[in-house]
C-alpha cells in the first residue's frame, strides 16, 4: 500500500434544501479545490483540505436543485518510502482527493435523504491531471 489514509474529519457542512424545487431535470455545478500540506518534520505525512461547493448552473434555464451546500474536509495521508520524490504530490492529489471526494459524496446523500426531496448524490469525479473532465468526454 503505497498510500494510506490516516484519519479524516468533515470541517464544516451546510446543505441547503431549496424549498421550492419543481421537480424534474436536474442542473448544477460542482466544484472541487484541494489544497495539499507536507509536515515540516516528517516529508511522509500529509495533509490535505479539501473543499466541494454545489449550486444550481448559474444561467440554466432548463433545470434547478433539490439542494446547494458546500462540505469542507481535512484529510491526514502517509506515503511509504518507496514512493519517489517527484510523484508524490500527484499520488496525493490524485487519489488523496479522490478518497475525501467519496466521503463528501457520502455524507452529502446521507443528509439529503432526511430532506423534503430524493437523495442528492453528488457526481463521479476523476481528479487525474491529465483526465478530461466527464462533460467533455460526453459531448460529441
Amino acid at each position: 500500500m503505497l498510500l494510506k489514509l490516516e484519519k479524516y474529519y468533515i470541517a464544516e457542512s451546510c446543505i441547503k434544501a431549496i424549498e421550492d424545487f419543481p421537480g424534474g431535470e436536474v442542473d448544477f455545478d460542482v466544484e472541487a479545490s484541494g489544497e495539499l500540506f507536507v509536515n515540516s518534520e516528517d516529508h511522509d505525512n500529509f495533509r490535505i483540505g479539501m473543499s466541494i461547493n454545489f449550486q444550481k448552473k448559474k444561467g440554466s434555464k432548463k433545470g434547478a436543485v433539490p439542494y446547494s451546500g458546500k462540505v469542507n474536509l481535512i484529510g491526514y495521508f502517509s506515503l511509504t518510502d518507496s514512493v519517489k520524490d517527484e510523484m508524490k504530490e500527484k499520488l496525493l492529489m490524485t487519489n488523496g482527493m479522490s478518497l475525501l471526494y467519496g466521503a463528501a459524496r457520502e455524507h452529502v446523500a446521507s443528509i439529503t435523504s432526511r430532506g423534503p426531496w430524493d437523495s442528492f448524490y453528488l457526481p463521479c469525479v476523476s481528479f487525474r491531471p491529465d483526465e478530461k473532465s466527464v462533460d467533455e468526454k460526453l459531448k460529441k
